[in-house]
């Protein structure tokens, strides 16, 4: 499961890269580790408002939903939700095929075990560009927005630097952004999106083992470590 993200671009930099603004751009702030625990928030583009960035809560919560977030994640943790397994929820289902969302991060996590202890390795551009992570979305009836992050079976991208978990996020490359976004895309080409090839020369290293532990940030936290049985740093994908 993957619980913990990253986002340290600045407000203009996302503007820039994507061509639209936040709604809302002074709530805005970078974090280098974004704890889906904590009831955060993150930036998202959503199917109804596509030129906007919004705010969306990570976690996602029925629509009509009334209690509080904590409760219900508490019940079922939403902060992911299999791409095999949307269609046999309702309410993913729903989500999917009308309200699907591109999640803006800078990076993300994953975990190495070998010996016998685990190893956090962070995943990011080389030049730590924001990029998109497919996603699904609620609106609750007072206007606040719930997401989850859609993620797929591990393949070859994330296999060198993660042994722990069979799941790894999905990226939408910038071509499919629009498509995604689209509700008149037919749902067997949405499909096809997910399954796509990541595009872009994603690198990964080691970082201190203190980012296992809540509540713990400082502004080194995403800086390489070097570590004795294991690859300090990765390429994952060039294209």
């Amino acid at each position: 499961m993957y619980y913990k993200l990253s986002n340290i671009a600045e407000r203009r930099l996302i503007e820039e890269e994507f061509g639209i603004t936040f709604k809302h751009p002074k709530l805005y702030q970078p974090s280098p580790v974004i704890n889906g625990f904590d009831e955060e928030i993150l930036p998202v583009i959503t199917t109804k408002q596509p030129e906007l960035i919004l705010y969306a809560i990570w976690g996602m919560l029925p629509e009509h939903y009334e209690d509080d977030w904590i409760e219900f994640q508490k019940i079922t943790n939403t902060l992911n939700v299999t791409e095999n397994s949307i269609n046999s929820n309702i309410w993913y289902a729903e989500a999917f095929y009308a309200r699907r969302c591109l999640i803006i991060v800078t990076g993300f996590f994953t975990s190495y075990e070998s010996k016998g202890i685990v190893y956090p390795y962070y995943v990011h551009l080389p030049d730590e560009k924001p990029f998109c992570m497919a996603g699904i979305y609620n609106e609750l009836d007072d206007g606040f927005l719930t997401t989850s992050l859609v993620v797929s079976n591990a393949d070859s991208f994330t296999g060198r630097i993660e042994n722990t978990c069979n799941h790894m996020p999905l990226i939408i490359p910038e071509m499919f952004f629009d498509e995604w976004l689209d509700l008149s895309t037919p749902i067997n080409r949405v499909k096809e999106i997910l399954g796509k090839q990541v595009k872009g020369k994603f690198k990964a290293h080691t970082i201190e083992k203190e980012f296992y532990k809540n509540n713990i940030l400082y502004d080194s936290m995403l800086q390489p470590v070097s570590y004795k049985n294991i690859t300090r740093e990765v390429n994952l994908f060039a294209v």
